[in-house]
């Protein structure tokens, strides 16, 4: 199980200046989308939230509401 607690200094990729980040956790070919929690109007969100990858070297990035755009990623070995 990975805890993944927050995100910080993302770039903002909103017409207002921020974020709407969310999780996609990829581990091999196993992905979590977990869209439905994203944080609006954010560039330091905390997401204090476990996912549950199926092997070793996951890694997460955050993707905004409306292009789903990465602008951060990290990799967990």
């Amino acid at each position: 199980m990975l805890l993944i607690l927050q995100a910080l200094d993302l770039h903002p990729v909103d017409l207002n200046g921020l974020a709407d980040p969310y999780l996609i956790v990829r581990c091999g070919n196993n992905k979590v989308n977990d869209k439905e929690h994203k944080i609006l109007n954010s560039l330091n969100p905390v997401f204090g939230r476990y996912v549950k990858p199926y092997s070793h070297g996951t890694n997460y990035r955050y993707s905004t509401n409306s292009s789903s755009v990465q602008f951060g990623s990290a990799r967990a070995m």
